[in-house]
């Protein structure tokens, strides 16, 4: 599970539904990325950054845990 993008999203005050909609995508789409199943695309992954407000170092771990994950 990638905590820290649930952590982003919760501290936000957002469901997966509403985070998949602010980024658009399903909030399949954000379960299976924060369970680590699916990695966001590069332009899902931009606009995650601007919705949760992440740090470079954020997105940057994010990425390494789904790779870890993977």
């Amino acid at each position: 599970m990638l905590k820290s993008l649930v952590a982003l999203r919760k501290a936000k005050g957002l469901t997966q539904s509403e985070l998949g909609q602010k980024v658009g995508v399903s909030q399949r789409a954000i379960a299976a990325y924060e369970a680590g199943e699916r990695r966001p695309s590069v332009k899902v992954m931009n606009r995650l950054i601007k919705e949760l407000d992440m740090s470079v170092s954020q997105a940057w771990e994010i990425m390494n845990e789904s790779e870890e994950v993977s």
